[in-house]
Protein backbone atom coordinates (compact mmCIF):
# COMPACT_ATOMS: atom_id res chain seq x y z
CA UNK A 1 0.00 0.00 0.00
CA UNK A 2 1.70 2.98 -1.45
CA UNK A 3 1.05 5.78 1.29
CA UNK A 4 3.92 8.16 2.99
CA UNK A 5 3.91 9.39 6.47
CA UNK A 6 3.33 12.89 5.51
CA UNK A 7 0.39 11.59 3.05
CA UNK A 8 -1.54 10.01 5.94
CA UNK A 9 -1.15 13.32 8.19
CA UNK A 10 -2.39 15.83 5.36
CA UNK A 11 -4.96 13.30 4.21
CA UNK A 12 -6.42 13.28 8.06
CA UNK A 13 -6.13 16.59 8.51
CA UNK A 14 -8.22 16.92 5.35
CA UNK A 15 -11.12 14.39 6.61
CA UNK A 16 -11.03 16.20 9.96
CA UNK A 17 -11.58 19.81 8.23
CA UNK A 18 -14.00 18.84 5.46
CA UNK A 19 -16.16 16.23 7.84
CA UNK A 20 -15.27 16.38 11.06
CA UNK A 21 -13.64 13.17 11.45
CA UNK A 22 -10.18 12.27 12.88
CA UNK A 23 -8.19 9.36 11.83
CA UNK A 24 -9.88 8.71 8.70
CA UNK A 25 -7.33 8.19 6.22
CA UNK A 26 -9.91 6.82 3.25
CA UNK A 27 -13.56 6.21 2.20
CA UNK A 28 -14.83 2.85 0.53
CA UNK A 29 -17.80 1.80 -1.32
CA UNK A 30 -19.42 -0.22 -4.11
CA UNK A 31 -20.90 0.49 -7.63
CA UNK A 32 -22.61 -1.92 -9.13
CA UNK A 33 -21.22 -2.13 -13.04
CA UNK A 34 -24.84 -3.52 -15.29
CA UNK A 35 -23.30 -6.11 -17.31
CA UNK A 36 -25.10 -8.14 -19.65
CA UNK A 37 -26.70 -11.91 -19.03
CA UNK A 38 -23.55 -14.00 -18.59
CA UNK A 39 -24.44 -17.63 -20.61
CA UNK A 40 -21.50 -19.24 -19.17
CA UNK A 41 -24.45 -20.81 -16.59
CA UNK A 42 -23.50 -18.65 -13.53
CA UNK A 43 -26.12 -16.01 -14.05
CA UNK A 44 -26.98 -16.29 -10.69
CA UNK A 45 -23.51 -15.41 -9.28
CA UNK A 46 -23.97 -11.97 -11.14
CA UNK A 47 -27.91 -11.13 -10.41
CA UNK A 48 -27.76 -8.39 -7.91
CA UNK A 49 -30.27 -7.59 -4.78
CA UNK A 50 -31.82 -4.87 -7.46
CA UNK A 51 -32.83 -8.09 -10.17
CA UNK A 52 -30.28 -6.90 -12.71
CA UNK A 53 -26.63 -8.58 -13.83
CA UNK A 54 -23.54 -6.89 -12.86
CA UNK A 55 -19.98 -6.67 -11.45
CA UNK A 56 -19.88 -5.24 -7.64
CA UNK A 57 -16.68 -3.17 -7.43
CA UNK A 58 -14.99 -2.12 -4.70
CA UNK A 59 -13.91 1.12 -4.47
CA UNK A 60 -11.75 3.04 -2.29
CA UNK A 61 -11.07 6.81 -2.16
CA UNK A 62 -9.73 10.10 -0.76
CA UNK A 63 -12.01 13.63 0.58
CA UNK A 64 -11.92 14.78 -2.66
CA UNK A 65 -12.60 11.49 -4.23
CA UNK A 66 -9.94 10.63 -6.14
CA UNK A 67 -10.14 6.73 -6.36
CA UNK A 68 -6.82 5.43 -4.55
CA UNK A 69 -7.49 1.56 -5.18
CA UNK A 70 -10.10 -0.66 -7.39
CA UNK A 71 -11.17 -4.28 -6.88
CA UNK A 72 -13.31 -5.29 -10.06
CA UNK A 73 -13.42 -8.94 -9.54
CA UNK A 74 -16.70 -9.42 -7.95
CA UNK A 75 -19.90 -10.71 -9.10
CA UNK A 76 -22.98 -8.46 -8.45
CA UNK A 77 -24.43 -11.18 -6.01
CA UNK A 78 -21.66 -10.60 -3.92
CA UNK A 79 -22.47 -8.39 -0.29
CA UNK A 80 -20.39 -5.39 0.05
CA UNK A 81 -18.79 -6.94 3.46
CA UNK A 82 -17.90 -10.34 2.09
CA UNK A 83 -16.16 -8.06 -0.91
CA UNK A 84 -14.36 -6.30 1.99
CA UNK A 85 -13.72 -9.72 4.42
CA UNK A 86 -11.72 -11.26 1.41
CA UNK A 87 -9.72 -8.37 0.34
CA UNK A 88 -6.15 -7.51 0.39
CA UNK A 89 -7.47 -4.16 1.74
CA UNK A 90 -8.72 -5.62 5.07
CA UNK A 91 -5.73 -7.47 5.54
CA UNK A 92 -3.49 -4.99 5.20
CA UNK A 93 -4.92 -2.89 7.33
CA UNK A 94 -4.62 -5.57 10.04
CA UNK A 95 -1.61 -6.53 9.65
CA UNK A 96 0.44 -3.22 8.67
CA UNK A 97 -1.76 -0.32 8.82
CA UNK A 98 -2.92 -0.27 12.59
CA UNK A 99 -3.34 3.73 12.53
CA UNK A 100 -5.69 3.52 9.59
CA UNK A 101 -9.42 4.34 9.87
CA UNK A 102 -12.08 3.93 6.62
CA UNK A 103 -15.15 5.49 6.49
CA UNK A 104 -18.18 3.24 5.22
CA UNK A 105 -21.68 2.82 4.82
CA UNK A 106 -23.60 0.56 7.10
CA UNK A 107 -22.90 -2.53 4.60
CA UNK A 108 -19.37 -3.14 6.29
CA UNK A 109 -19.41 -5.08 9.48
CA UNK A 110 -18.07 -3.29 12.87
CA UNK A 111 -14.68 -3.40 13.28
CA UNK A 112 -12.47 -0.96 14.90
CA UNK A 113 -10.87 0.40 11.34
CA UNK A 114 -14.06 0.56 9.89
CA UNK A 115 -16.51 3.78 10.70
CA UNK A 116 -20.47 2.88 9.94
CA UNK A 117 -23.29 5.13 10.37
CA UNK A 118 -25.43 3.71 13.50
CA UNK A 119 -28.43 2.26 12.25
CA UNK A 120 -30.64 3.26 15.38
CA UNK A 121 -29.37 5.86 17.00
CA UNK A 122 -30.00 5.77 20.93
CA UNK A 123 -28.76 9.49 21.60
CA UNK A 124 -28.29 12.93 20.42
CA UNK A 125 -24.71 12.48 20.11
CA UNK A 126 -25.42 9.27 18.02
CA UNK A 127 -28.10 11.21 15.63
CA UNK A 128 -25.31 14.38 15.11
CA UNK A 129 -22.38 11.52 14.41
CA UNK A 130 -25.46 9.66 11.55
CA UNK A 131 -25.80 13.14 10.37
CA UNK A 132 -21.73 14.47 9.87
CA UNK A 133 -21.15 11.17 8.18
CA UNK A 134 -24.03 11.52 5.60
CA UNK A 135 -21.87 14.64 4.66
CA UNK A 136 -18.67 12.82 4.14
CA UNK A 137 -18.06 11.28 0.87
CA UNK A 138 -19.10 7.80 1.47
CA UNK A 139 -21.52 6.93 -0.92
CA UNK A 140 -19.83 6.95 -4.19
CA UNK A 141 -22.33 9.13 -6.78
CA UNK A 142 -19.71 10.20 -9.09
CA UNK A 143 -15.85 9.39 -8.86
CA UNK A 144 -13.32 10.86 -11.18
CA UNK A 145 -9.74 9.80 -11.78
CA UNK A 146 -7.01 12.13 -11.96
CA UNK A 147 -3.23 11.11 -13.43
CA UNK A 148 -1.35 7.99 -13.31
CA UNK A 149 -1.88 7.35 -9.94
CA UNK A 150 -5.19 7.00 -9.54
CA UNK A 151 -4.86 3.31 -8.87
CA UNK A 152 -2.58 3.30 -5.64
CA UNK A 153 -3.87 3.39 -2.39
Amino acid sequence: MPITAAEITHVKQEFMGLYGFPHIIRCIDERHIKIQSPDDGNEKLYRNRKGYFSYNVQVVYDPYLKIRSIDTRWPGSTRDSSMFNASNLRRQIENDYHNFILLCDSAYPCKTYLMTCILHPASDAETRYNNAQTKAPIVLKDVSVYGNDAFLF
